[in-house]
């Protein structure tokens, strides 16, 4: 045991990694779940649009969950780069994330301002 932990404090990012990519597999099946379960109804157009909600909303979770991993993964990173970690430059990378970032930001001040106040969206 004492030597797991030497380990783990030796090189944390290995543990990291796999704790992440564990997550990942997780956020797209539960992405696959929801797609999966909607998908027929696209071809068949069988069944009432508020039955495929649930759907939906897997997909977009686990799409959502797959794009926040992908950022603490860069911040992790990034930290460690500059901690002079094992991880290497994360210049383009973490370009990406803030670009991301700012779009979505830029996006929901402008959904805010000009929604009509109440915020309800119906």
């Amino acid at each position: 045991m004492e030597q797991f932990w030497n380990n783990v404090l030796a090189v944390p990012f290995y543990y990291v990694e796999v704790l992440l990519a564990g997550l990942a597999a997780i956020s797209f099946l539960v992405f696959l779940r929801g797609f999966l379960g909607g998908i027929g109804n696209v071809f068949t157009m069988n069944g009432h649009d508020e039955h495929l909600l649930h759907a939906r909303t897997r997909s977009v979770w686990g799409v959502l969950l797959l794009a926040f991993l992908f950022v603490l993964w860069e911040i992790l990173r990034m930290v460690a780069s500059w901690l002079g970690g094992p991880m290497g430059d994360t210049t383009l990378g973490m370009w990406f994330v803030i670009a991301i970032a700012a779009t979505w930001l830029f996006l929901f001040i402008k959904k805010k301002l000009f929604s009509g106040g109440g915020g309800g969206g119906h």
